[in-house]
């Protein structure tokens, strides 16, 4: 039986010793702490050089790959120096775990969804924790490193990596040589106003990084809420690590350090483990064959979850709308009401604050589906409302959201939502390029969804329809979409063919309608659908009309024809509805849009107001951001499927309809009490 040592300047008390099988070969492994005494761990190499197979060095500060050679910890030196002539192998590790944790890195983001795009990303040393460092510069912007803090004790930090470069070559250099600037973290305890410096940053990350090296003295110094809900990635997490983990209340550890045995063992044993396999001295073996060596026999890393079921994929998200939109004046409306009623007996109220809107991100967060999965956001307004932007120029447009764009990137989201745009903009958006990392969407699929619930909800309120003789679900009643042979009419027409019995099909792009028409009666045999090229046809009979298609080129429907009780869907936002006297009619219902209650105990942060209402277009961001993917096969299906796909998410995430808006705002209870009494 071979037997491999590792002599490590860590604590003794995790000392162990074990038998295991590595590639079919029995191996005694056994780990020695020195509880940082060199001159022991010297003697214990010159010990065990002729009585094992191979030697690890554990505990040991990796030499920096960036910076001056002289960087070097002085241990280090000593210790190579000391074993430069032994016949056996000897290893720290290093070698080995500059491969395996990028390819852990990469393994784990290919898995779980582009998992590192756009995270914010915090490093207690970017020095020591380069070669990740530069691996997850591939998937994000945002590397924050605290060198500064730690090594000198400068409340500064770092945001790239080329910026780490000049650190490591100039400053970090040149504070190694002036006392009075090197204030060690491993030597002086860091100043309070540091640890707070920190702390801010840490709670705006989203994952992590903590070297094996002075692991508890990077964590230690603070308080246990700064680590909640955060990812922490490290490597050779031994259950002492993970149990202190779970008790600072973070989300889950991302181990680097790939599993060959049943026992956490580090990597200079693993390293020491494959020397004594290739029969090979650490010099002579090339990343190829710690790679190849990796890929046959070590399981693949994982995400361990801890303290949470929470979804491993959940994203942040970013949603950015026109300024003004309704959902946004009920939140300032409410902030405003609950601010004035606060400052009236301090100071008087100008109106100007009043009628003020908030054009910075506002933070919303405390958003947790029904099974545990958590996301947070801001929603950006832009100075511009909708009017403003339908008159500018297209250039002026996209310039105006590239900006919000790039802002929304700045808070380290994956979805980005666009809500309330004009129609051509839309449009855009839905054939732009996609954004490297990152999730688009407008809102299309639950703008859909909220109106067609909200006219369902209101059928059954009004309770005027009888359900069908062929469908128990199905009520016998007629349904008229206008535009049905486009994206929104399509995606109606197939929804609202499982609920009425009774469908008429209008649009003047006859082949399309056709083929439409045809899909339709082959998929729902119990619904009886006709075709029309004529916008007045039929509606006098309607009891639902839905305007999935602006109807300018169709002429004006005629709103005197409708016949009470009928409710409008309208998806387009019209303006002939709103400006035409006959759809001002008391005795039908106008529905603009529908709202929907969010899990969980959503606050808006920076004005400290509960939100658990959004719109559509919101919620749609919302649910993407708590589901954290769209899977690729899902990708590939048509609208239909896309849309059938996200809303039956809503369920799962505790995602109800809460409120119906019309023409004049929230339609009441009483709203609808009016019209059923006038249809009876």
């Amino acid at each position: 039986m071979k037997r491999i040592i590792s002599i490590s300047l860590g604590n003794s008390k995790h000392n162990y010793s074990f038998n295991a099988l590595f590639l079919g070969n029995s191996y005694h492994i056994s780990r020695m702490g020195t509880d940082g005494n060199i001159e022991k761990a010297a003697e214990l190499l010159l010990h065990y050089e002729k009585k094992s197979d191979a030697i690890g060095l554990g505990s040991v500060r990796s030499p920096y790959v960036i910076g001056h050679s002289r960087l070097i910890k002085r241990e280090m030196n000593l210790l190579t120096q000391l074993t430069r002539k032994f016949k056996i192998p000897m290893t720290t590790g290093f070698s080995f775990s500059r491969v395996a944790h990028e390819w852990s890195i990469r393994m784990i983001h290919d898995t779980h969804n582009d998992f590192f795009s756009n995270s914010k990303i915090f490093f207690f040393s970017g020095m020591m924790s380069y070669p990740i460092a530069q691996v997850l510069s591939e998937f994000t912007d945002h590397l924050i490193f605290s060198d500064p803090v730690f090594e000198n004790g400068i409340p500064n930090l770092i945001h790239s990596i080329n910026e780490l470069h000049q650190y490591a070559n100039g400053f970090h250099n040149l504070f190694q040589w002036i006392p009075s600037f090197y204030q060690s973290a491993y030597t002086y305890p860091l100043k309070q106003w540091n640890i707070k410096f920190l702390s801010k940053a840490i709670r705006d990350a989203f994952i992590i990084v903590v070297p094996y090296y002075n692991f508890y003295k990077y964590l230690s110094r603070f308080s246990d809420d700064v680590f909640k809900n955060k990812i922490i990635i490290t490597s050779c997490c031994y259950p002492d690590r993970r149990e202190f983990l779970n008790q600072k209340g973070v989300h889950g550890i991302i181990d680097l350090t790939p599993v060959f045995l049943d026992q956490v063992v580090s990597d200079n044993i693993i390293e020491a483990l494959i020397l004594c396999h290739s029969q090979k001295q650490s010099d002579k073996l090339i990343a190829d064959d710690f790679l190849d060596m990796i890929h046959h026999h070590a399981k693949e890393p994982t995400f361990t979850k801890i303290n949470s079921e929470h979804s491993i994929n959940a994203k942040r998200f970013a949603y950015i709308t026109p300024s003004k939109t309704p959902t946004q004046q009920n939140w300032f409306n409410t902030f405003s009401q609950k601010t004035i009623q606060l400052m009236k007996t301090m100071i008087p109220v100008s109106p100007l604050f009043i009628q003020a809107q908030p054009l910075s991100p506002m933070k919303l967060s405390g958003i947790q589906s029904p099974i545990g999965n958590t996301t947070e956001g801001w929603v950006i307004p832009l100075k511009e409302n909708v009017h403003d932007l339908s008159h500018m120029s297209s250039d002026n447009q996209w310039q105006q959201v590239t900006k919000a764009i790039k802002q929304s990137k700045s808070l380290g989201i994956q979805i980005i939502g666009f809500g309330h745009f004009p129609n051509q903009m839309i449009d855009h958006y839905l054939t732009m390029p996609n954004q490297p990392g990152l999730m688009m969407t407008t809102g299309i699929n639950y703008k859909i969804y909220g109106m067609l619930l909200a006219a369902l909800e209101i059928v059954s309120r009004l309770d005027f329809l009888e359900k069908s003789n062929h469908e128990q679900d199905q009520y016998h009643g007629n349904v008229f979409i206008l535009g049905a042979a486009g994206l929104m009419g399509q995606i109606c027409a197939k929804w609202l063919s499982k609920k009425f019995d009774n469908i008429v099909l209008v649009d003047m792009r006859t082949s399309q309608l056709k083929s439409v028409f045809k899909s339709l009666t082959e998929t729902y045999p119990n619904t009886r659908f006709s075709l029309s090229t004529k916008s007045q046809s039929f509606i006098k009979d309607m009891n639902i009309i839905v305007l999935a298609d602006s109807y300018s080129d169709w002429g004006i429907i005629d709103g005197n024809l409708l016949k009470p009780g009928c409710i409008v869907v309208d998806l387009v936002n019209s303006i002939q509805i709103e400006t035409m006297p006959s759809f001002a009619r008391k005795d039908i219902i106008i529905i603009r849009s529908g709202e929907f209650e969010i899990p969980g105990n959503p606050i808006m942060e920076h004005i400290g107001l509960s939100i658990n209402i959004a719109e559509a277009e919101l919620t749609e961001c919302i649910v993407l951001a708590l589901e954290g993917v769209l899977p690729q096969s899902i990708q590939k299906k048509n609208s239909w499927e896309i849309f059938e796909y996200i809303t039956s998410l809503a369920s799962l995430h505790g995602i109800k309809l809460s409120s119906i808006s019309g023409l004049n705002g929230i339609i009441t209870d009483d709203d609808i009490s009016y019209v059923k009494n006038l249809i009876k």
